[in-house]
Order: C-alpha cells, then structure tokens, then sequence
C-alpha cells in the first residue's frame, strides 16, 4: 500500500527476479543493490531501456558482483524524510535536496561523485501542500514501521512535476556526519550537532 516506484531485480548470473523486467522504452535508473551512499551510481546509470540494457546490466552486475534493483527513473524534486524509531515511528519534516542552488532536480541526480564530496545542499522542502507533506511524513513512518527499523532510519522519495510521490530509497543506518538530513534536522529544531549522536544512544537505551 505504500507507493514505492516500479522496481526489478537483475542479477548478472540468474537475470531478472521472477522473469519481470521493465517495458521497452522505459526510462530507468541502475542501483547496485548491497550499496550506499551512491556507491555506482553514475550520470550514465540513468537510460532507456532497450534490447542492448541487459548487457549493460550483466557488465555493471559483474563489475560490482551483486544483483542490480533497477527502477523505474523519475523527473523532479528529491526528499529525504528522517524517522526516529523510538516505541513508535516518528518522522518531523521532509528534507528537500538541491543541486548547485536548484531545488528541482529534473533528471540529476546525487551520483557517487556528488555525495562522495558533499557537493549539495538541504532545505525545508514546501513545493506540496500541508495536506500531502503530513501524507508523506506517514508513509515514511509506515516504511520503518513495516521494515521494523529501529533507532534512526530514513525514507527517500522522488516527487514528480504532478506532485506525485514514490519510494526510491531507504537507508536503515543513515548518514549522521555533520553534512546529512538528521544533521539538518536537528540544527532546524534548535539543537546542537553534538545532540545527535546523543539522541541515537537514547533510542538504544
């Protein structure tokens, strides 16, 4: 029930999970699966699917030797939602991520490159109406809940221009360096970096 975009899985070694593989002509985006933190992720891992894809696939799959999670790719904003798993799920804000100054990402992307330097910046997203930001905010609370995701997690999302969302990502154990959504978070609420690490202990304890 919760609206995760359209996903497959393609190993190099058995093909794609259950036979199911996207519709030629789709626009996809290719994500080793055991990773994070953009780790292969490319500005070439955004293409059309056609009959030439899977030797692609094959090639990265083996380069990397684990399954690729290929989904389906979509034009707009990006948002990180942090969740604070205690008792019960929490999540505060939707954290939008911009590119050079530009809130609407269109068709970039956070590549290795990207991320490996920090070379982006976070904001208070309010492209959507209050009604939908809360309508996020519980669907990011249901994915942890329903992964069972303790102490911190976050949910990662596309918005498209109809202001459609979906589920690209979630990190079980997300970024809490000083350049991430939680850091951002908690100087957004008033309190201290060092406030951070604390909170995840008091999760634990």
């Amino acid at each position: 029930g919760l609206p995760v975009v359209n996903s497959w899985l393609f190993d190099y070694t058995h093909g794609w999970l259950l036979n199911n593989k996207p519709e030629l002509g789709t626009k996809i985006i290719i994500k080793p699966t055991f990773e994070s933190a953009s780790i292969g992720i490319k500005d070439t891992s955004i293409v059309c699917f056609d009959n030439s894809t899977e030797d692609l696939l094959a090639y990265i799959g083996e380069q990397y030797n684990q399954p690729l999670t290929i989904q389906r790719f979509i034009d707009g904003f990006e948002i990180e939602v942090p969740v604070i798993n205690y008792k019960k799920s929490i999540a505060i804000t939707p954290i939008g991520i911009s590119l050079h100054g530009d809130k609407y990402l269109g068709t970039n992307i956070l590549d290795y490159e990207i991320v490996y330097n920090d070379d982006y910046s976070f904001y208070l997203f309010d492209e959507i109406s209050k009604k939908q930001e809360l309508e996020i905010l519980t669907i990011a609370e249901n994915a942890a809940k329903g992964l069972g995701i303790h102490g911190f997690g976050r949910v990662d999302f596309r918005v498209d221009n109809n202001k459609n969302v979906y589920i690209t990502d979630i990190s079980t154990n997300p970024h809490i360096t000083k350049h991430s959504s939680f850091a951002y978070l908690f100087n957004q609420l008033g309190y201290s970096y060092k406030e951070l690490p604390l909170a995840l202990i008091g999760t634990i304890i």
